[in-house]
């Protein structure tokens, strides 16, 4: 690389590399360029690179060395360090400014070298920078005093600050380095701002660049105390906070805003991550920002009026903005105790004036944003702390006066926010709906600490809109405002005592509902697309306390009115009928006693929507639930039965139309939509079977829900089924999913009909989707003929609950029924697939877990089952595969819900049963050792019950199996154990007794034979 024509061809890529276009070529470029910097000629292509005119070559050069020093060791480090301070020192001598970009990189080496080297460095780094800057060895503070020019001053708070930012920077931060940085470069640094603090008149980019300077030190000081022992007390800082606040003086002057800003971040710094060592300064910086006469309120003065000054300096405004934060921050609990003295009266006004910033928050202002954390973090100070505040305040009347002046400044705050929460344009930003949204939760907090008077201002101020909407358009954003924190509080109040919002909030709710909420907002013009319609639609959904009340139920027909005219109107935004239908479908389920009345209604829309396809799916499938949960409440099941009846008949013909006459129903659709329309719809007409399912499940305890009487007449009509229901069911399900050729192999389609068929598994009585399993089973093995390979799982999680839920009626024999066309016969194709190895190893698993009788005595579950589960512990390393596979052999282990009938079969299994001529206990360590070493660490853990599980009950077995493994199986390039070694890890794994502490042996021993650690 010394060679001339090497350096040309090297400065032809460089130069390559920052004019050229081709990606290609400059991947290529970049990679030779590379491989150049990091060989062992790096150091001498780097110091060649700094000699050439051009600056792009010269940075490259600086960029090399980075390089070399990163990978390379030396042998001396003062030679090179020496070197590039030269370098260093002539870009200086050519052109400071100009030459910067490389200068900065240049010192970054010199930190490097530093860190990398500093237990072996003769002197400090600072010394040798200004010695050889300066011409001379003298003491260091001599030096220092000695520095003349703005260039000389800055080079060294340059190198400074860049120096602890690369100590930030390392992933490691050795303690031993951080004592040093104290004892040495700290002592520096205080005698540079002792010097700085000296001087009259700095230059201003001096003054910008020494407030950095402090910046970094700050940063790395809160660093190093969290990765070492080492300390910094207030006497060592206080020279920075002096130096900062002199900047912050009594006058205000604009062409200062650079200063102040970095000022700002400054003291920013100290407050939030090393606030203990401003204790001294805490009174000076109250003043300073709260004091009327000192800097804090000129500036707040200035951005209240001079909107030009407010808009130009936004970013130095919410800086200034940050530092009030900080400082509030570290004095919460003395400012909630507090509020009745004037000194913090007069702060928290400061702030509540900043959240009142002028503008629209996001669009023309962020510092209310950034206050709200504070408010919310004071908030939470408060309800913490409200024990200990009556414990010290024992005077009534001072405690009622303290109460009174929280409740009134949250109040004033909450009026601000309010305000602010207000939507002023047609289509407001994303973040503006983000900020909404953190205003909500900050009223959520409001209502936690003061309670009903914040909700009740809320209503009130919703009532007396209402009353002024029809004149006063303007009240429609006072009013939709009011609408949506009270939808908000209302929807985190959901799980509250029913008792409690029956008796407060019914009535305040109902002071609006009184004035005409509904009809109010149907004036609107155009109502069907303003917010205000998807604020009462989410607020409606959640007043199921409301409308289960006597009074909230009188409202229920002009809000089931505008619920479904937001469906039904074709001017409607969609978005907004599927808002409408899930305010509908949770307003049934929460309230179904006090809509039974309109189940006529009722049905007719929903079988319209059952004929018409051009209805959106969802929102039909949920007006089926919808239905169904009203009609269930009325708890007859002859009502119950016609109903259900009616629906099913009318999704019968529909299915009858699709299948003979589908032109009937899409006559005007394109062919190229015409399909995926008639497929979509038939499975929303399936999907309904389901809601009907999904709603006829019984919502609580039976004995909470039926009265023994009642429980007779159920399972009496649905042991006679009069209507044939559960024909009907089972009809449609076979029409649907076997039937329909062109639904038969969509995976949707058998997800569904498995959902039905679960619906009824589970429920105490008898009803219309309670099948026999054996009904259950007969389905399914028609439908495994007539599937896709991705149906699978589903049919298997069926399997599932049927065992879970009939276990104790379900024999071998019914096992091997399903099994056999489900898995036996398909036993090569599941191999195929990851996801149906999972599902139909969870399926075994289940079976295992719940009732092992079933199949340990099966042939099916010997010559294939197991099988199958050791070549998947052996050859899948797919976390969730693992989670799977170990949890069978686990199950199969432990056997916890299995007779001593099936421990014996399983102790000979175990022991006796051979696969490929080797025991079964053999082949599962083997597939075990090999699947755990060949395992990401991060999977590790998964395994280790399998193995404690194993010791615990094959102490003996065990170790022989593990013996056989070690000393008979080559690791497959990983570390082999010696003979000793092996018998020392056995033995220690035996000693476990499978207690918690094999874990850490076994992840030992993987990082052992993974060649991380030595064993």
């Amino acid at each position: 690389m010394s060679s001339e024509l090497d350096i040309r061809n090297v400065l032809e890529d460089i130069d390559t590399l920052y004019s050229s276009h081709d990606s290609s070529k400059i991947a290529s470029v970049q990679d030779r360029l590379q491989t150049y910097q990091r060989s062992d000629e790096g150091y001498l292509l780097g110091t060649e690179l700094l000699k050439n005119g051009s600056r792009n070559v010269k940075y490259f050069g600086a960029l090399t060395l980075t390089v070399y020093f990163n990978n390379h060791d030396l042998p001396d480090v003062d030679s090179p360090f020496n070197a590039v301070i030269y370098n260093v020192l002539t870009l200086v001598h050519e052109g400071y400014d100009e030459n910067l970009f490389i200068i900065r990189k240049l010192l970054s080496n010199l930190s490097l070298l530093y860190i990398k080297n500093f237990a072996t460095f003769t002197q400090d780094p600072l010394y040798k920078l200004l010695a050889m800057m300066l011409g001379r060895e003298q003491p260091v503070n001599d030096l220092i005093r000695g520095l003349q020019s703005k260039n000389e001053v800055e080079l060294v708070l340059l190198f400074l600050s860049i120096l602890v930012e690369d100590i930030i920077k390392q992933s490691t931060n050795l303690p031993e380095l951080h004592n040093t940085i104290h004892s040495t470069l700290f002592e520096h640094y205080k005698l540079i701002y002792q010097y700085l603090s000296t001087i009259e008149s700095l230059p201003y980019s001096t003054k910008l660049l020494s407030l950095d300077c402090i910046t970094s030190l700050v940063v790395y000081i809160a660093t190093a105390e969290g990765n070492s022992t080492q300390r910094y007390s207030h006497e060592d800082m206080d020279i920075f906070l002096l130096y900062v606040l002199k900047y912050l003086q009594d006058e205000l002057n604009i062409e200062n805003m650079e200063i102040y800003n970095k000022s700002f971040t400054v003291l920013a710094e100290f407050l939030e991550n090393i606030p203990r060592l401003v204790n001294t300064f805490k009174q000076h910086i109250s003043e300073l920002l709260f004091n009327e006469t000192k800097f804090g309120m000129k500036f707040v003065d200035l951005i209240f009026t001079n909107n030009e000054f407010a808009e130009l300096y936004s970013s130095e405004i919410e800086n200034f903005v940050n530092l009030v934060i900080a400082y509030l921050s570290i004095n919460l609990v003395y400012i909630s105790r507090n509020i009745l003295n004037d000194s913090i009266s007069n702060i928290l006004k400061v702030v509540i004036k900043l959240s009142d910033f002028p503008g629209v928050p996001i669009e023309d202002e962020k510092v209310s944003e950034q206050l709200i954390p504070f408010w919310q973090d004071l908030a939470d100070t408060f309800i913490d702390d409200a024990d200990a505040i009556s414990d010290i305040i024992f005077d009534k009347d001072t405690l009622d006066r303290f109460n009174n002046q929280k409740i009134a400044i949250f109040s004033e705050i909450s009026q601000i926010y309010f305000k602010k929460a207000q939507i002023t344009s047609a289509s407001p930003a994303k973040e503006f709906f983000q900020y909404r949204t953190q205003i909500a939760e900050l009223f959520i907090l409001f209502y936690s600490l003061i309670n009903t008077p914040i909700y009740s201002t809320l209503c009130d101020i919703v009532q007396s809109n209402l009353l002024i909407i029809k004149t006063n358009p303007e009240a429609m954003n006072d009013l939709e405002t009011g609408l949506y924190l009270i939808f908000k509080i209302t929807d985190d109040l959901r799980f509250y005592d029913d008792e409690f919002a029956m008796n407060t909030l019914v009535p305040l709710i109902n002071g609006f509902f009184s004035q005409g909420l509904i009809e109010s907002i149907e004036s609107i013009p155009n109502y069907h697309n303003h917010q205000i319609s998807v604020t009462l639609l989410n607020l409606l959904s959640c007043l199921h306390f409301f409308f289960k009340s006597d009074t909230g139920s009188t409202y229920l027909p002009s809000t089931f009115n505008f619920l479904f005219s937001m469906i039904l109107s074709e001017n409607t935004n969609p978005k907004l009928s599927l808002i409408s239908s899930r305010t509908i479908l949770k307003i049934c389920q929460d309230s179904k006693d006090k809509l039974v009345s309109f189940l006529p209604n009722l049905e007719l829309i929903l079988i319209e929507m059952l004929k018409n396809p051009r209805f959106d799916n969802l929102i039909r499938e949920r007006l089926t639930n919808s239905y169904i949960s009203i009609a269930q409440s009325i708890k007859d099941p002859i009502d119950i039965g016609n109903k259900i009846y009616q629906i099913l008949l009318q999704i019968t013909e529909q299915y009858n139309v699709v299948v003979n006459t589908p032109n009937s129903l899409l006559t005007d659709i394109e062919i190229d939509q015409y399909d995926k329309y008639l497929e979509e719809y038939t499975t929303s007409l399936l999907s309904c079977v389901y809601e009907i399912g999904k709603a006829m499940v019984i919502p609580e305890e039976l004995e909470d829900y039926l009265t023994p009487e009642q429980i007779g007449q159920y399972n009496a009509y649905w042991n006679e089924d009069p209507l044939s229901i559960k024909s009907m069911i089972l009809t449609t399900l076979n029409q649907f999913s076997l039937q329909f050729d062109p639904l038969v192999q969509k995976t949707i389609i058998t997800e569904k009909c498995c959902n039905i068929l679960k619906c009824g598994l589970s429920e105490p009585i008898n009803g219309p989707f309670k099948f026999n399993y054996s009904v259950i089973f007969e389905y399914l093995i028609a439908k495994i003929k007539k599937c896709n390979l991705q149906s699978i799982p589903y049919i298997y999680k069926l399997v599932e609950t049927v065992v879970v839920t009939n276990k104790k009626e379900l024999t071998s024999a019914d096992i091997e029924t399903i099994l056999i066309p489900t898995f036996s016969d398909m036993y090569q194709v599941l191999e195929s697939d990851v996801d149906l190895i999972k599902s139909s190893i969870e399926m075994f698993s289940t079976i295992l877990e719940t009732t092992p009788g079933l199949i340990l005595t099966s042939q099916l579950f010997q010559d294939k089952v197991l099988n199958y589960a050791l070549i998947g512990l052996k050859n899948y390393h797919e976390t969730f595969i693992i989670k799977a596979v170990v949890k069978f052999w686990t199950n199969f282990v432990t056997l916890k819900r299995g007779s001593q009938q099936d421990q014996q079969i399983k102790n000979y299994l175990f022991i006796e049963l051979q696969i490929d001529g080797i025991p079964l206990g053999y082949q599962l360590v083997s597939s075990l050792m090999v699947g755990f070493i060949n395992a990401p660490r991060s999977a590790l853990e998964y395994y280790y019950p399998l193995f404690r599980n194993l010791i615990g009950k094959f102490p003996m077995e065990l170790k022989n199996w593990v013996l056989y493994f070690l000393e008979n199986n080559s690791n497959n390039g990983k570390v082999e154990l010696t003979n000793t070694e092996i018998q020392q890890f056995v033995s220690r794994l035996m000693v476990t007794r499978g207690q918690r502490v094999a874990n850490d042996l076994l992840r030992d021993y993987w990082l052992k034979v993974n060649k991380l650690i030595d064993y």
